[in-house]
């Protein structure tokens, strides 16, 4: 997971999606999630409306993420990776 859909959380979706990652961006932001799908996120959340670890389960078949990062400290919004 990383957290933080900004200028480093963005170059996370490309570079996951770049390396054939399955990509699930998490945000209380319509435009940030908007843009992260626009990179490539192939799921996007948002952690306003819906519980983030319901949604991810449902996702990833129960697995969760293969990858976290925390770039913001927070807990809201997020990128998870799943190969």
């Amino acid at each position: 997971m990383v957290s933080g859909i900004g200028g480093v959380g963005f170059g996370l979706v490309q570079l996951a999606q770049a390396k054939g990652a399955r990509v699930i961006a998490v945000s209380r932001t319509e435009a940030k999630l908007k843009k992260a799908a626009e990179l490539g996120a192939e799921f996007t959340i948002d952690a306003s409306r819906i519980s983030v670890g319901e949604r991810v389960r449902e996702i990833t078949d129960g697995a969760g993420d293969s990858f976290s990062s925390d770039t913001q400290k927070t807990a809201s919004p997020c990128i998870l990776f799943s190969s």
